[in-house]
Parts: C-alpha cells; sequence; structure tokens
C-alpha cells in the first residue's frame, strides 16, 4: 500500500512537473519534455523494470542530447546527458566482475534521477530570467 501511495505522489509531482514546464516550453520541447518525464518516471516508479527496461528512457534521453548538441551555448550540457547515457550502457558491463548486477540496479536510476534533474533545472533557469545567458538558452533546433 506505501509503495501504491509513493507512485501516485510521484505521478502527481511528474504532471505538476509537466503544467510547469510546459508553460515555459514551445513546440518541439513540449513533447520531449513530457516524453522524459514520462519515461523516468516509468523507470523510477515502476516495480517491473529490468535493466533492458532504460531503453525506453533511451529516445527521450537522445532527444535531449542532441537539441542540447545542436546549439553550442548548451553543447557542454548535451555532452554531460550523452556520457551520462553512455555509462548507463557500458558501465554496468564493465564493473559486473567486480559487483555483479548490484551496481546497474543503483546506477540506473540514478542516472535517470540525475537526466530528471538536469532537464528541470534547464527549463527553471529558463523561467527565472536567465534564458539571455547562453548556456541556459534552449534553441528551437
Amino acid at each position: 500500500k506505501v509503495s501504491t501511495v509513493v507512485r501516485a505522489l510521484a505521478g502527481l509531482a511528474a504532471a505538476a512537473l509537466w503544467w510547469f514546464g510546459a508553460k515555459r516550453l514551445k513546440e518541439p520541447q513540449q513533447a520531449m519534455w513530457l516524453l522524459a518525464l514520462t519515461a523516468g518516471y516509468l523507470m523510477l516508479f515502476n516495480p517491473m523494470n529490468e535493466a533492458n527496461s532504460y531503453v525506453i528512457l533511451a529516445p527521450a534521453m537522445g532527444l535531449w542530447a542532441v537539441h542540447w548538441l545542436s546549439n553550442p551555448a548548451t553543447a557542454t550540457r548535451g555532452w554531460v546527458l550523452v556520457a551520462m547515457t553512455l555509462s548507463m550502457s557500458l558501465l554496468p558491463n564493465l564493473v559486473r566482475p567486480l559487483f555483479g548486477n548490484n551496481f546497474a540496479l543503483i546506477w540506473h536510476p540514478t542516472m535517470t534521477f540525475l537526466f530528471g534533474v538536469l532537464l528541470t533545472l534547464s527549463v527553471w533557469q529558463r523561467h527565472s530570467g536567465q534564458s539571455n545567458s547562453p548556456q541556459v538558452e534552449l534553441s528551437t533546433g
């Protein structure tokens, strides 16, 4: 029962984040924001996830990485996201001899959470009047 309440509250938080972000973004970023939020919610709060389930998050991460890499002002953020995405794929396999599958059980949700934080901060900074700053500007590509 507790996990159901936590998932419901997280769903409400995701819906609130969607509302918050959708007002501040234009298309296609609104759709990319929704995809990222729903995929992140599914990866963090679905009790039936496996390591292979994280391919559901890959399109959202890829879209945002390409979007940020297409603008020199946000390219650093894009490369950070590329590194996060690659680490989800490669790092668990590299450290499996040391930690078994336990590392992936922690690493995948951690990277998913950090992806959500990175996106949320980007949207928040855009709204808080810092959008004139080159490192915060979201372009339409």
